[in-house]
């Protein structure tokens, strides 16, 4: 039983403003680096329909030129996933022949089920290194390149293992060491990560 169901319209409205900053405040640093307002992160009860977890999104959700991001949350509108992951809706045109109508929206607030398995998950760690630049790596790599620089920070962790002798924080990271990474082709300006990838 969700302790929303004992509360009056106007607690109820409290209570809602009540968690939304409190989970606002939880995400104020992701929020800041990635230069997004307040009104383009929210949170979302996750339900099962025809055998898949979605989400329900409302039009001006898909609509948001960085995406639109989430964390999921229980009846009690407590976040439900102890990892505090953030979804990212990203910004969807077509939204009404990729996604199934939300037969529980109203007609003048139309909403669309998104199933959580085709969302992107936010890397924390990359947003915080990217800053504003993390939007752009979803939206100019294909999804082979995206799900490998998601992982990116493990492989890091990983070199650093084996060099941990000569090494430089993940905020020292350039675009050419990422790709030497990535790709195996050493074709970073740091001698050591060249090495690296060769062998």
């Amino acid at each position: 039983m969700s302790v929303l169901e004992s509360m009056t319209d106007a607690e109820k409205a409290k209570y809602r403003q009540l968690k939304r900053t409190e989970m606002l405040n939880h995400n104020r640093d992701f929020i800041k680096d990635i230069k997004i307002e307040d009104g383009d992160f929210n949170m979302k009860y996750p339900f099962t329909k025809n055998g898949q977890i979605v989400v329900s999104c409302f039009v001006n959700e898909f609509l948001k030129p960085k995406g639109y991001y989430f964390e999921l949350i229980d009846n009690n509108l407590n976040p439900s996933d102890p990892e505090r992951t953030i979804y990212r809706l990203p910004h969807t045109v077509d939204f009404k022949n990729k996604y199934e109508y939300d037969t529980g929206s109203k007609d003048y607030n139309p909403k669309y089920l998104v199933p959580l398995s085709q969302l992107p998950k936010v890397n924390r760690q990359s947003a915080t290194i990217l800053k504003e630049n993390y939007i752009k790596q979803f939206d100019h790599m294909d999804e082979s390149i995206l799900d490998s620089f998601i992982a990116f920070e493990d492989e890091i962790n990983q070199a650093k293992s084996i060099f941990d002798d000569v090494d430089a924080p993940c905020s020292d990271m350039t675009i050419r060491d990422y790709i030497a990474i990535h790709t195996g082709k050493p074709v970073s300006k740091k001698e050591w990560i060249n090495d690296l990838v060769k062998n």
